[in-house]
């Protein structure tokens, strides 16, 4: 497996964290592949246009990523899989989810991009801080 690409996907995993905590819209359409989908740790499933609009909506604190596994389906689509602890601030609460994350990814024509996301909250972890 080719560590440049890793890299990449590692750099764009967090550049779309980055983006989310400073309502990006911008990164955000550049790294997320047109027909991208997601099925949040909330068990909803997101097309690209929902993840985007819910940029100003939710503010991300603080991020951690460890990466498990990569699995390499071909020379133009990887997966890798990580822990993440997410901190986010809604409304007036905060909230710390800890998740199973896997991001599906895509070597299109503007480069590597996320075609799929999916997160599994890990039990009794997630804090509510009212």
């Amino acid at each position: 497996m080719d560590p440049a690409v890793q890299g990449e996907i590692l750099s764009g995993e967090h550049a779309l964290i980055q983006a989310q905590a400073h309502a990006d819209t911008a990164t955000v359409e550049r790294l997320l592949s047109d027909d991208f989908h997601e099925i949040g740790s909330s068990g909803r499933y997101f097309g690209k246009a929902a993840v985007i609009d819910s940029l100003t909506r939710s503010v991300v604190l603080d991020f951690q990523l460890q990466p498990i596994e990569w699995v390499e389906v071909d020379a133009d689509c990887m997966i890798l899989v990580y822990l993440a602890e997410v901190t986010r601030r809604r409304n007036n609460y905060t909230l710390t989810i800890k998740a199973c994350r896997s991001s599906t990814w895509r070597r299109e024509a503007e480069g590597w991009r996320m075609l799929f996301h999916q997160g599994t909250p890990v039990p009794d972890t997630g804090r509510r801080d009212d």
